[in-house]
């Protein structure tokens, strides 16, 4: 798959399965949170909260 089957994924889990989308770059020293100005609240939530969950777990693998 490509990025514009990617996008046409999580497209149709956000329309059809009323999924609430969390954006992450991950492979950066930290975690970097990306969010759209469309997003609402709640995943701008969600995408905040996965990125402290992912640095946490990066803090305990040694």
């Amino acid at each position: 798959p490509n990025i514009e089957a990617g996008n046409i994924f999580a497209k149709g889990l956000v329309y059809l399965a009323e999924a609430v989308p969390a954006g992450l770059l991950l492979g950066a020293k930290a975690p970097v949170v990306l969010v759209s100005r469309s997003d609402t609240a709640q995943s701008k939530l969600y995408s905040i909260a996965l990125g402290v969950l992912m640095s946490e777990m990066k803090k305990t693998k040694v």
